[in-house]
Parts: structure tokens; sequence; C-alpha cells
């Protein structure tokens, strides 16, 4: 096995080795806080990923391809715990087996991307490993390891806070059914609570060590102001009924064996509990792990459907797929075990609901978004229609076979369907990544900025285009901190309004117009790199996005301004002051690109230029404000006094506890004179 596994991961490592990055903003943003910022600064809260993916700043350009080899390995290492884990359930050979099926399954192509999902799925083998096999030790101390590996699970990715209900759920179930020991309600809660609490101590704890008191926030920024979004009600259920639908019948096409295996030894166990208990615990706990990261993917996308309602057929698989290993365990168990005799209707009804999902699968899963990034699993599959009708007549097939026998439904699953699927997979998952990766003008033009500008002015380097994850793209190579982008229309001309603040750079991507007068220092048929002269307030207009690095030409510091989001930065404190360089116009246009959080809706907001003021409010939306100021000539500050500044966390939204006024998006300076 381990030589099979050693040939894996070559494989891995040389399959997407020199491709360029593809999936964005994700890729950047990853790249970015592990590299070139500091971890505190993060608004993702994965630090412990981050701090681990910062050893790749020692290889220079090729930071990617190391990337991918961490990934590559982290994936292949859980196959040993994959099969530590199956010997529990069967024999030694059939757990070599399904470790090296789940070695082979298309989730390995996320070893391409500088993501977290290759370690998340390492770390998510090794506690299940634990969890599964070494439950009959002391109980309160097994809970304690369980709970912390979550923790650290946890700053993996956060979504494994989610799987924390679950992980407590089965522990309480483990310790309720041992009939050696006593199963009362305390000491079931004892062992929840131990979870529990080490799970956040450990989540903490660790945090605290890598970033100090930006750690202490359980989602953090990024996933804090997503969940402190409140769609309406019947509009998320009717959303989350069409994306769950849709993972219906994705995963009934690629597990509905091991789906109805699990599902009736959980019924058989609550009609006479007459099964196995190891096994069953197996099924529980595959359930309650699977269940959570489903309906997680399921209410996340249909959070997000209620803006964007072509979200709702988007399927992210990536969210659970880490679990499917569980289900190739339970395939592999019932092919030792017999079926009770007193329950022959019951597997011929789970068929029959099996059966059903996967004949409606042929008329609707291929109206959803089957992307490779989401779903590679059914990306391969449903795409194409005659693998799919293949996939599901096979899957009726395992189904009959199942239902009048279920070692032979379980033995033509293991392997036959599951090596046919990882071999057409393979086939279609290297052209769609091949694709995804080719080199496109973004890349060339990310490149050749990166190699063209001094490695100290690359932060003062913004990139143009009407493209905004290309731009991401262009900006993945630049590999620069202070780098930053702007939007464009498709092709529109450039005009000197749009050239940003306190920049040095700017490379122009896609054919647009340039102005004459600017300086060219190269031109390519996709794109164009201008140096800028010195920034000052003095000509034309400077506009400074709040998404990126504020410009050090112009803006000496700021306060009362938290760290850079997608969208700008939100104020956390009762003024937001802004120190200039130089002292500001006279005559002044200040045009302000800005949101009010919470009460401060429709609050009036003060901003004062010297002994200048002037009043604005805000809506939830951002909007676009502009106020004319006449000074002295000699103010260096800008403030905006925040009517009421708020937190979440006081609001019952989220955990984020800063308190905020205003999300400021763009600051346009305009002199007059």
């Amino acid at each position: 096995m381990l030589l099979i596994l050693l040939l894996i991961l070559a494989y891995l490592i040389q399959r997407s080795f020199g491709w360029n990055p593809s999936v964005f903003a994700d890729e950047w943003y990853y790249s970015k806080f592990a590299r070139l910022l500091p971890l505190a600064e993060s608004i993702l809260p994965s630090y412990l990923y981050l701090w681990i993916m910062g050893a790749t700043k020692v290889c220079g350009t090729g930071f990617l391809d190391c990337a991918r080899i961490a990934n590559a390995i982290a994936f292949v290492a859980a196959a040993p715990f994959i099969y530590l884990s199956a010997c529990s359930f069967t024999s030694k050979g059939l757990a070599a087996w399904v470790a090296i099926l789940s070695a082979l399954l298309p989730m390995g192509s996320y070893t391409a991307f500088f993501m977290p999902e290759a370690i998340y799925y390492f770390g998510f083998c090794l506690l299940s490993w634990y969890v599964l096999t070494q439950a009959y030790t002391n109980r309160r101390l097994h809970a304690a390891v369980a709970g912390a590996m979550l923790g650290v699970l946890s700053l993996v990715k956060v979504h494994a806070v989610f799987l924390l209900p679950a992980l407590c759920i089965y522990l309480a179930f483990v310790q309720a059914s041992d009939k050696r020991r006593s199963h009362s309600f305390p000491h079931s809660a004892l062992i929840v609570l131990i979870a529990a609490a080490t799970m956040l101590l450990a989540k903490f704890g660790i945090s605290y060590l890598l970033v100090g008191k930006a750690g202490l926030s359980l989602f953090g920024s990024f996933y804090g102001s997503t969940a402190s979004a409140t769609p309406d009600r019947l509009l998320l259920l009717t959303k989350a009924w069409v994306n769950g639908r849709g993972h219906a019948m994705a995963v009934a096409i690629l597990y509905a064996v091991p789906l109805v295996i699990l599902v009736h030894s959980l019924l058989v166990a609550l009609i006479d509990r007459n099964v196995d208990a190891r096994s069953l615990r197996l099924q529980v706990y595959t359930f309650l792990m699977l269940g959570s990261a489903l309906g997680l993917s399921v209410l996340y996308t249909a959070s997000i459907a209620a803006a964007d309602p072509a979200e709702a057929l988007r399927l992210h698989l990536r969210y659970y797929d880490f679990a499917f290993p569980l289900l190739l365990i339970g395939a592999a168990s019932a092919l030792g075990e017999a079926r009770s005799a007193g329950h022959r209707a019951l597997p011929w009804m789970l068929a029959a609901a099996a059966a059903a999902v996967l004949l409606m699968a042929t008329v609707k899963l291929p109206l959803y978004r089957l992307l490779l990034v989401d779903a590679p699993e059914i990306f391969a599959i449903a795409n194409h229609p005659w693998t799919l009708y293949t996939a599901v007549g096979f899957g009726l097939l395992m189904l009959v076979l199942w239902a009048r026998n279920g070692q032979r439904g379980a033995a033509l699953f293991l392997f036959v369907f599951i090596p046919a699927t990882v071999l057409v997979s393979e086939s279609r998952l290297g052209a769609g990544m091949h694709y995804l990766a080719d080199e496109s003008y973004f890349d060339t033009a990310g490149k050749f900025a990166r190699d063209r500008i001094p490695a100290d002015e690359r932060n003062q380097l913004t990139v143009m285009g009407s493209n905004v994850a290309q731009l991401m793209r262009a900006l993945f190579h630049i590999d620069a901190k202070g780098a930053d982008f702007i939007e464009v229309p498709y092709r529109a001309p450039i005009s000197t309004d749009q050239l940003p603040a306190g920049r040095r750079w700017v490379l122009v991507v896609d054919t647009h117009p340039i102005p004459d007068h600017l300086s060219v220092v190269a031109r390519a048929e996709q794109y164009t790199l201008i140096e800028l002269g010195r920034d000052d307030f003095t000509h034309g207009k400077q506009t400074v996005m709040m998404n990126a690095a504020l410009p050090a030409g112009l803006i000496a510091r700021v306060e009362g301004l938290s760290g850079q989001e997608p969208n700008g930065r939100w104020s956390d404190a009762k003024q937001v002051v802004f120190y200039t360089l130089q002292p500001l116009p006279k005559d002044l246009t200040l045009t302000l690109r800005a949101a009010a959080f919470g009460p401060n809706v429709g609050s009036p907001f003060t901003v004062r230029i010297g002994d200048a003021a002037a009043s604005m409010t805000l809506g939830q939306a951002a909007s676009v404000t502009t106020l004319d100021f006449k000074t002295d000539g000699r103010a260096r500050t800008i403030t905006i006094d925040v009517p009421q500044p708020t937190s979440p966390q006081s609001l019952g939204q989220s955990d984020d506890s800063r308190t905020l006024g205003l999300m400021l998006n763009s600051l346009t300076f305009k002199s007059n004179e």
C-alpha cells in the first residue's frame, strides 16, 4: 500500500506542477494573508493554515508549486488514518483498498490550489481515526482530545466550528450506549461540556498565540460580516430547498449504496437495536458529520442566493466531501455483515426511495451549476449525458442487488463503480483543470509587471481592468501586499480621473484606450504598463480604494478603521481620522462611497476638514456622497464623526465585537483651485 500511495503522491505533484492559479478570489487571499501580510491582518480566521503556508515564502516565485507539494503530501498522508479507521470495521485487505480509493477520489484536484482543503481533509481524517478507534480509553480524556483536535481543525478552515454539535452528540451517544459504564445524563453532559470547552480553548488559545487579540473572534471579520446578514426566512427556506434537492441528487449518484446502508443501520437500531454496536457507531458518526457539513453547505449557499438567485443552483460539495471516505468505510463494513432476516421489506423501501432520487437526477441535475472547483466529483459525471445516464443505471443496479443481498450491492460499489468513476473523473478533471490553468493575458501581464517593476515599488502598483477575478489572478503573480486593483467597464477608455491616488505604477489589462499624456513604459497587445509621477492633491482627482493598502504618498496614517476587507474598511471607533502628508487644498471636493451599519443608518455623520464641516446620511447599501470644503489650506486631517458605533455582537447578529459605524469603500479628492 505504501508504494501505491507514493506513486499517487508523485502523480498529484507532477499533474499540476507549473500551472497558473485558477480559483479567485480564494487563492489570492490565502496567498496574500499567508505570505505577504502579518497574520493579525488576515480577514480569514484560518490562522494555522496561513502560518503553515507562510513557509512557501522561501520558494520565491515558485511558491505556488511549493504549496501544491504541501497539499499533495497532506492529502495522501490522510490515507494511513483512513486505513487505520477502516481496520476497526473490516479486514485489513479491504481497509487498504478503501484507503487507496480515498487517495484517488476526485477531491484530490484541490491539491492544485492555494487553498486549505487538502490540509483540512487530512485533519478531519486524523480526527475521525481518533474519535472512532480510541473511544475505549478514558472517556473524559477522549472527549478532551477530540474537542482540542476539532479546535485545531477550525484554524485550518473555520467551517469545522459547525462540526462541534455533531461531535458532541456522537460522544454523548457513545457514552450513553456503553452498557459497561454509567450512562446517566450527568455523565453524558459532562462529556459534551469537556469536548466543547477544549475545542474553544484550543481554537482561541492557538489563535491568541499566533495573532494576539485579533484571533479572539469565532468567525473572523470576513465570515463574521457574512453571518450578520439576515435574509428573509421564507426566501432562505425556498433557496435552501432548491439547493438541498440538488445536493441530494448529486450525493445519491455518487454514494447511493453507502447511504442506504447507513439509513438502514440507523432504522434497524431504532426498531429492535439488533445491530453490531461498533458498526452502529460508525454509521452514527458518519450521519452526524456528513449531515452537519452538508446542512451547512445548503444553508450558506441559500443565504448567498437570497441576494443572487443563481447561487441557489450552485453545488458546493467541497464543504462536505471530506467525509466521503466514511461512506467508503461503511460500504466495506457491510461486506462482512449478515443482514437481519426480520426486516426484508425495509431494504426494498430504502432502495426505491434512492432510485426515485436517481431518476429525478437525470432530468433535474443538469440544470444546476456544476463547477470543477466546487464539486469535482459530480462535475465529471453530470455535465455529460452519457456518463450521467450510465452512473444512474449503475446506481439502480447496485440498489437492486443491495436490496436482494446487501453484500453484492456493496461489492459492486467498491470494486466496480468507484474505480470506474475515478477513471472517468480523472480524464475529465485533467482536461478541466488544464483549461482553468491555461496561460491567459492576465497571467502574462502580471508576470511582466512583477519582473519589470523594482521589488520595492510593486506595492505602488494598481491593476485596472474589467474582470475582478482575473484582476486578482494578475495580482497573484505580482505578489505584492500593497498592490491593488480598480474595476473599469469593459474596454472603456481610461481617464485621468480614474487613476488611483498614491500609486507609482498602473497596469491596464485588455485593450483600454490610454490618455496620450501618460508615460507608457511598455505596451503589448493585451496590457499596458504606465508609470505615474509624484502624487499629490493638486491635479485632477485622486481616488483612494479602501479594500487595498492606503497610498503611502498621500496618507500618513489613519485612526478608527479596521483592516481591509473585500469591499473596503469598517470604522471601529467614534471617529475616523485620516492624516495626510500634504496640506489639503483650500477648495476641495470630497466624494465618499460608503454604507452605514445598524442604528447609524439614517443618522447624521459629520465630516470635518480644519474648521470646515459638512453632514451626510448613509443607508444600509453603499451610496456616493459628495461634500465641498473651503479651508485655510493648512489642514492635514479629515475627521468623520460616527453617531452610534455599535457591535454586531450586541445586536445578536454575530460574535464580531468591533463597534462598527460605516463601511467605507472609497475616498476621492478633487482640488477646485
